[in-house]
């Protein structure tokens, strides 16, 4: 495998890493917005609900807190790997195009090239780029958990 074909499969490899951040985060919201209505439905559906109304609520509020960081999080990371594919398609342009002026690209590892394009993307989101996406997902199972012992500790 040469540079360029090399170039080529890190340049789809991170688009396709950005592109599956979208879909997750758009399977996430989804998914935490038919959550949040079914709480809200029992909220202010029945006056006679087994859950406090005090506890739906906040569970709405943890809900609509872990919805909203996991969605900035997955555009984090959209954002990290679209910033590293451009990053390897200005390497890969200077590989097609020999006769064009010389760039910092052309005189780059490929590893180099990856580091380029994951600093300037953790510059651009400093705290979210400390957080770790499976701690936000691993959180969303909080929610269930807080309702079920709630519900065994008052039944």
């Amino acid at each position: 495998m040469d540079r360029k074909d090399f170039l080529l499969a890190m340049y789809q490899e991170h688009v396709t890493q950005a592109r599956q951040h979208e879909e997750q985060r758009s399977e996430a919201t989804s998914m935490i917005f038919v959550f949040g209505a079914a709480v809200v439905s029992v909220l202010y559906g029945s006056n006679q609900s087994i859950i406090h109304p005090t506890v739906l609520a906040g569970v709405l509020v943890g809900v609509g807190v872990l919805g909203f960081l996991l969605s900035l999080k997955h555009y984090e990371r959209n954002r990290f790997h679209s910033k590293i594919a451009g990053k390897f398609r200005d390497a890969l342009d200077d590989e097609m195009n020999p006769s064009a002026p010389r760039t910092k690209y052309q005189n780059m590892s490929i590893s180099d090239i990856r580091e380029l394009g994951r600093i300037e993307s953790e510059r651009n989101h400093l705290v979210l780029s400390k957080i770790r996406l499976n701690f936000l997902w691993s959180l969303s199972f909080f929610a269930f958990i807080a309702v079920g012992a709630h519900y065994f500790y008052t039944a």
